[in-house]
């Protein structure tokens, strides 16, 4: 037989395969690192990273520096979020890098999955990935097996170290040690010692925030008057420059977040969200872990009575955007009588519509249903507002006339409101919650123990379970009436100081109606009431 002639064809190299910079023998080295956190302990560690591959790269002859990719507190659980490795992956899809340097494996990723998909994505275009602190390069023989192990126990001392920041915090938050992240918190920052103090300029627009609502602005009306007045949201920064900016525009969300945090008025509730494991993303608490309310633990900005009545008026107005039958109804406060009005026939809410004569306009309100049903089912007439401007003019004129019995009127409804007793029964309740609470769980180790039945267990439980729910509705009803009380009787003080203080009006004014009306009732053309926030009544006839 003839001898075959076999000729080997060198591979080429991956310079050759992805780039076409094949002159030069060099090999193309970019280096990873990262920190985790933004503490000032890590600042040194991640510059001295930075810089130790740059001196790494530029001592080896064979090596072209291909770039420093790094990112400074970020996480390793997850790559989604950092964007300079995101980078780098595009950069050696591209053919731009040939070999990666990292300092171990926990800095190139502590997500033993992602490690994997990612180091096998790179072998695959081949480009290895050195890992010092292993000593372990990616690319040789059986390094799959090791890179597994290493980057399992990388994950698992992940793991590790988040169960016992937990379980620390846990501690702390038992112990109503507040954990505040005044970075982006409006109003608050810490001081050298690390404690939480007030930033008064940002303070003053908090403030303003909770006056403007309850004075009945929406959020929307808020947001646009403090950037008229130039005034810097959170997200951009509050007028600290070592905070991150990201717009000057206060959206509704922002105001709305601000108005139900229940740190500004000295409170913190701790642990409201928590993680189900340390890969997944942060969730509400909605009762799946302790959570725990501690009062008065950070210095307060507005009073618990500013605070109470902001609640009050968005649960005013949330009860509002759901009073129309098709389900559209929202709160509005574009004009003043805005949803004060309401019939005195259905209680139904009074429309603005505009009467043209000619080129003149005329404002005027009718009922809702009168509206909808082109007058067949409501008998009350169209009212003008002018006719409402100037019926609220009279009403406070003549409040003002007889001030000192009115005066006398509001103070011996704030001397009896003062005798609320409903903490004692909220105080029994909770009791009583506590005691059906321990039942619950003796009767679950009974049923573990095998010491009662199993359909003993399911009855028990069901019958304690219902009466569980009926204490529980019980005391959010009460607690509701408590905070009830407690708005209507700052509203009282608000409006004796009014009346003492201030000066007989003779024109309308809007913000004046919005700040002390809560409803007003049109019994007809020439009858009206007015409910006051401070729960006094009067009616008058036009």
């Amino acid at each position: 037989m003839a001898v075959r002639k076999v000729t080997i064809i060198p591979a080429k190299t991956r310079r050759e395969l992805y780039s076409d910079q094949t002159k030069s023998a060099k090999e193309r080295v970019a280096a990873y690192c990262r920190v985790s956190t933004n503490n000032e302990e890590q600042e040194t560690s991640f510059e001295f990273q930075k810089s130790y591959f740059e001196m790494q790269l530029s001592r080896q002859p064979m090596w072209d520096n291909a770039g420093i990719y790094a990112d400074e507190g970020i996480s390793g659980k997850s790559v989604k979020n950092r964007k300079d490795f995101q980078r780098m992956l595009a950069d050696c899809r591209q053919g731009k890098i040939d070999k990666i340097v990292t300092k171990s494996i926990s800095r190139f990723a502590r997500n033993g999955m992602e490690c994997k998909k990612y180091v096998l994505e790179l072998k695959e275009l081949g480009i290895g990935v050195y890992f010092e602190k292993e000593q372990l390069d990616s690319l040789a023989v059986g390094s799959d097996l090791i890179l597994s192990i290493l980057s399992s126990v990388a994950e698992q001392e992940s793991r590790d170290i988040s169960t016992n920041v937990k379980w620390t915090y846990e501690k702390k938050y038992k112990r109503g040690e507040v954990v505040l992240n005044t970075t982006r918190f409006l109003g608050y920052t810490k001081d050298d010692q690390k404690k939480i103090i007030i930033v008064p300029e940002e303070a003053e627009t908090v403030r303003r925030i909770y006056r403007e609502f309850v004075g009945g602005k929406t959020y929307k009306e808020i947001g646009r008057g403090l950037e008229s007045d130039n005034i810097m949201p959170p997200s951009y920064g509050c007028g600290d420059e070592n905070k991150k900016c990201d717009g000057k525009n206060w959206h509704a969300s922002t105001i709305r977040s601000i108005l139900i945090n229940e740190k500004y008025k000295g409170d913190a509730m701790l642990q409201k969200s928590y993680n189900v494991d340390f890969l997944s993303k942060r969730r509400k608490n909605e009762g799946q872990v302790d959570s725990v309310y501690v009062e008065d633990c950070i210095p307060a900005i507005v009073s618990k009575e500013l605070a109470d009545l902001v609640e009050l008026e968005i649960k005013k107005r949330s009860g509002e955007r759901g009073a129309s039958e098709s389900g559209r109804g929202r709160y509005s406060s574009k004009y003043p009588f805005s949803g004060l009005l309401f019939c005195g026939n259905d209680n139904a809410k009074l429309r603005r519509h505009c009467q043209w004569s000619g080129d003149k306009r005329t404002p005027i309100w009718i009922c809702t249903h009168k509206a909808a049903s082109k007058g067949n089912d409501c008998d009350l007439l169209p009212i003008k507002e002018t006719v409402l401007e100037q019926a609220f003019v009279e009403a406070i004129r003549r409040l003002f006339v007889d001030r000192d019995e009115f005066i006398d009127i509001l103070t011996n409804n704030i001397e009896s409101s003062l005798k609320d007793d409903s903490s004692d029964k909220i105080r029994k309740l909770e009791a009583l919650i506590e005691v059906k609470s321990k039942y619950m769980l003796e009767i679950n180790d009974k049923y573990r123990q095998a010491a009662i039945s199993r359909e003993e267990y399911a009855g028990e439980f069901e019958r304690t379970s219902l009466e569980m729910d009926i204490l529980l509705k019980e005391k959010k009803e009460m607690l509701a009436s408590k905070l009830e009380f407690a708005g209507s009787n700052v509203r009282l003080s608000e409006m004796k100081e009014f009346l003492a203080k201030t000066k007989n009006i003779t024109e309308f004014d809007a913000e004046l109606l919005i700040n002390l009306v809560a409803r007003i009732k049109v019994m007809s053309k020439h009858n009206i009431v007015f409910e006051f926030k401070c729960g006094f009544e009067y009616e008058m006839s036009i």
